[in-house]
């Protein structure tokens, strides 16, 4: 039998086998498994980038800070959670907030 037919061991000192046989998946190291947004919360982020582009995580924090000199504390958690998604640390200065 020719080697292109022969079955490939995936144990044993055999390096091509150890290539060839599938291992199981690994997770992405990007992945952020806690706490992770839920798709509307994604979104709305995804959405709101769209329309502001760049600037989207600032047009966000400043909805907040209004919402939150209004008095809104719904709307004001709504940017907050928008602008936290776009910028942590632009979204940081919000979460000490008393109203959220």
């Amino acid at each position: 039998m020719s080697a292109k037919f022969a079955a490939i061991r995936a144990t044993g000192p055999n390096p091509v086998g150890r290539i060839v046989v599938p291992h199981a998946a690994v997770p992405a190291a990007n992945d952020d498994a806690c706490g992770s947004p839920d798709d509307e919360r994604l979104r709305a982020a995804l959405l709101h980038f769209a329309a502001h582009g760049l600037a989207a995580a600032q047009n966000a924090f400043d909805r907040a800070e209004h919402a939150i000199a209004v008095g809104d504390p719904r709307v004001a958690a709504k940017w907050t959670d928008i602008c936290r998604l776009l910028d942590k640390r632009l979204a940081a200065g919000l979460a000490s907030r008393a109203i959220l």
